[in-house]
Parts: C-alpha cells; sequence; structure tokens
C-alpha cells in the first residue's frame, strides 16, 4: 500500500510539473505576442501622436480625453468584471465544445444586458446633464466601443489561447485607423471623426 501510495504521488508530482510547464510555455506565448504588438504599436503611435496635437490643438484632444473618460465609466459597468471570469470560466471546459458553447452563451448574455443597461444610463446623462448634451455626437461615437466589446468576445479568443489571431487582428485595425487618420482628420473640426477613428483602432476588431 505504501509502495502505491509512493508511485501515486510521483504520478501527481509528474503531472503537475508537466501542467506547470504547459502553462509557462503559454504564458511565454503570450508575452511574445503582446510585446511584439505593444513595440508595433509604439512605433505607430510616435508618427500619429504629433500629427493629432497639430491638428485638433488642445481643445479638440481635451473634448476626446473628456469623453473617452465618461465612456470609460459605462464601459466598467458594462463589462462588470466579465473577461477575467470569461477567460478563466472558458479555459476550464475548452476541451468540451457544448459546454463551452453553453458557458460561453451565459456569459455573453450577462454582458449584453449590461451593455444595455449601460446605454440606458448614458441615454439618461445625455438628457440630464448639459455638459454631455452639448457633446452628445461625441460621446455616442464614443460609446460605440460598448457595443463594439460585447459582440468582439475577445474573452473566448484568450481561453482558447487563439493569441496569434488577437495579435494581428488588432495590429490590423490600429494600421486602418491610423490610414483613416490621415484621409479623413484635417482640421480642428474633425474631432469627432477622430474620436469614431480610435474606437475604430481600439475596439473595431469586434464587428469580424
Amino acid at each position: 500500500m505504501a509502495f502505491i501510495l509512493y508511485i501515486d504521488q510521483d504520478g501527481n508530482r509528474e503531472n503537475k510539473e508537466e501542467k506547470y510547464g504547459e502553462k509557462r510555455e503559454i504564458h511565454k506565448i503570450q508575452s511574445g505576442h503582446e510585446h511584439a504588438s505593444d513595440h508595433i504599436c509604439l512605433c505607430i503611435s510616435a508618427d500619429h501622436i504629433s500629427y493629432i496635437t497639430r491638428v485638433l490643438l488642445p481643445e479638440g484632444n481635451g473634448k476626446i480625453a473628456f469623453a473617452n473618460s465618461v465612456i470609460n465609466y459605462f464601459s466598467m459597468f458594462a463589462m462588470l468584471g466579465i473577461p477575467t471570469y470569461g477567460i478563466r470560466a472558458c479555459a476550464q471546459v475548452r476541451d468540451d465544445k457544448e459546454q463551452m458553447s453553453k458557458t460561453a452563451q451565459e456569459i455573453w448574455t450577462i454582458n449584453g444586458i449590461m451593455t444595455l443597461l449601460a446605454y440606458a444610463a448614458l441615454a439618461v446623462a445625455l438628457i440630464c446633464v448639459p455638459r454631455f448634451k452639448a457633446e452628445r455626437i461625441l460621446l455616442l461615437v464614443c460609446s460605440l466601443s460598448l457595443f463594439l466589446n460585447l459582440i468582439a468576445m475577445e474573452w473566448v479568443y484568450k481561453a482558447l489561447e487563439c493569441y496569434t489571431y488577437i495579435t494581428l487582428r488588432s495590429l490590423a485595425f490600429k494600421v486602418l485607423a491610423v490610414i483613416c487618420m490621415f484621409l479623413m482628420v484635417h482640421t480642428k473640426e474633425d474631432y469627432v471623426k477622430y474620436a469614431g477613428i480610435t474606437v475604430l483602432a481600439n475596439t473595431g476588431y469586434g464587428g469580424i
């Protein structure tokens, strides 16, 4: 009995070491994709920040920063920690397609309900708050990120460890956004267009 117990302990130890090695390898792959994405994004940002600062001036950039800060609060309410929970829950059942599909649908439904509530709260704020009402078009454009985050379901792809797809998709939309910026943003009155372009860069992949 003691000999069998010893063997079982060794087997458990080997399994734990194997699982740890797999997790470490996955973490290396994820970190590599994130570092590559960050490096390319830094190069892209260096080119367009000076252009936007010169074209939109402090007034236009300030309006966009204000709108983004407001929408971020609604976004936090809509997401409600779902990305972190979704990754963990889906990763646990990713080998079972039926259970994976069921789990993803349940989490997405909760996310959808919270997003609708966030939009309802935003609608009330746009009516009741004078500052919001004055910039309602800008806020509505920025709020598209709520809907795009909902349909993007990036937490599913992370649970399935599709890091290459996530990285390439994100980079493609960032490059597309830079092209759109140079084509469409030419005066300080184009700050709403630039707000839409930033939404495209950050969450536009939700549409595919």
